[in-house]
């Protein structure tokens, strides 16, 4: 009988070790960024990703000799991520070749996806888990941000103060709009360390998002948000409609002309940008409609 308990708990062990190693694992894929091939050349290689993702395949087998094959339940996720996977390899120009990388990234990418699905369905990484690996990035990347906007760090990129460890603010800015719901959720769900730090990273990104003058980020960041605070908080809004349907009815008026005026100022704020891609629009439905 002491065997069998000695026995149970050297499996027990060594899931805990299988789990931190694989969210470690998953960290590091996250965290892997571009690595130029040469400077002369468009294409870029992906040794780290690459690495990374292979050594998460091995990872993969072994849970598959442990626990054998998982259903997987596809979801509302799943079909969304295919179908942007398709649309991205079906914009690139096979014939012009410009970036090759985008096609590496996008296979790495639905192996990362399906991967990551089947470490929930073993119960070794599940998604609570991982939303926390993809916050802990995304809070390190706005910690670099603010440290490079008040000039403690330098930027990847001269004419601009704040990248991240992005090559220009535009990336870096929509990675933390990205990130910015998942935190938002565990600020509204959490308790006690969890609740603080989630929203320690919160005001943060809250610091860092303004100067990176991205209002399709903030529009997105907000979107989401918005999103996320109506899931979390389904039950207020079913009483507000209930009882107080009149209050209910000005606030969505209210919210509605606060949109309208904040579209106007981000119209504003840089109006020649506006402009120029309103032209580059109407250039471009010409076209198509002529062809």
């Amino acid at each position: 009988m002491e065997k069998v308990f000695q026995t149970i708990e050297g499996l027990a062990n060594r899931l805990i070790i299988m789990r931190c190693s694989v969210v470690v694992l998953l960290f590091v894929i996250v965290n892997a960024s571009f690595e130029q091939y040469a400077i002369y050349d468009v294409s870029f290689t992906l040794p780290s990703l690459f690495n990374s993702v292979t050594i998460l395949m091995v990872v993969i087998f072994a849970c598959y000799l442990m626990f054998g094959s998982k259903a997987l339940r596809f979801s509302y996720g799943d079909i969304l991520f295919a179908l942007f996977i398709l649309y991205y390899i079906y914009r690139y120009d096979i014939d012009l070749r410009l970036a090759d990388w985008k096609m590496a990234m996008a296979f790495l990418s639905v192996v990362l996806w399906y991967s990551v699905r089947y470490l929930s369905a073993c119960g070794i990484c599940s998604c609570t888990t991982f939303s926390w690996i993809l916050i802990s990035s995304g809070g390190i990347q706005a910690l670099l941000g603010f440290m490079q906007l008040h000039g403690w760090e330098n930027s990847h990129h001269d004419l601009f103060s704040m990248t991240g460890s992005f090559l220009n603010p535009g990336p870096f800015s929509g990675y933390l709009a990205m990130i910015f719901p998942i935190v938002l959720y565990q600020c509204l769900v959490s308790k006690g360390a969890k609740f603080y730090l989630s929203w320690g990273i919160v005001s943060v990104m809250l610091c860092v998002l303004p100067a990176g003058m991205s209002r399709a980020t903030w529009l997105g960041a907000a979107l989401s948000s918005c999103f996320v605070f109506f899931l979390t908080k389904k039950g207020l809004f079913q009483q507000l409609r209930l009882k107080r349907r009149t209050l209910l009815i000005l606030g969505s008026i209210g919210i509605i002309l606060g949109l309208l005026v904040v579209i106007c100022v981000f119209f504003k704020m840089k109006e020649d940008s506006a402009y120029g891609r309103l032209f580059i629009w109407k250039n471009a439905g010409h076209v198509i409609a002529a062809a």
